[in-house]
C-alpha cells in the first residue's frame, strides 16, 4: 500500500468516527533509497527536538503471521528486508517514430516488441 492508500484509509477512519486511544503519527520520507538524510533523519531530529517518543513503531514490512517462529505463540510482524529490488533491461524497437495514439497499425509497437523480446 502506498502513501495515498494509507492516507485514504486514515481519512476513511476519521470520517467514520474512529478516534484512536493514543496519538498516531504518520511519517513519510522521500529519500530512503539514498540514505534518508533529508527525509527520515529530519523526521527523527524534529521528533527528538520536540521530546516525542514512541512505545511502538510500525514500519513497512511483511505480514502478521502466526505459528511461524518456533517457540513464539503470539502473532509476529514479519519485517520485509527485500521487498524492493531492481532489474535492468534493454529494449529496442524498429519502426517510425511518433506517438502511440497515431501508430501506423493498432498495437504495432507491441507486436514488434513481442517478436524481438
Amino acid at each position: 500500500m502506498g502513501v495515498i492508500g494509507i492516507l485514504e484509509a486514515v481519512e476513511f477512519l476519521i470520517n467514520d468516527g474512529f478516534r484512536p486511544a493514543r496519538d498516531v503519527y504518520l511519517m513519510f520520507g522521500f529519500d530512503e533509497e539514498i540514505g534518508g538524510d533529508e527525509g527520515a533523519l529530519k523526521i527523527v531530529d524534529t521528533l527528538r527536538d520536540r521530546g516525542i517518543t514512541f512505545d511502538f513503531v510500525l514500519d513497512e514490512g511483511g505480514a502478521i503471521v502466526e505459528n511461524m517462529v518456533p517457540g513464539v505463540d503470539q502473532p509476529v510482524g514479519v519485517v520485509g528486508i527485500s521487498e524492493k529490488g531492481s532489474a535492468t533491461a534493454e529494449l529496442s524497437i524498429e519502426g517510425s517514430g511518433g506517438h502511440s495514439s497515431v501508430a501506423e497499425r493498432p498495437h504495432q509497437h507491441r507486436q514488434n516488441c513481442k517478436r524481438r523480446c
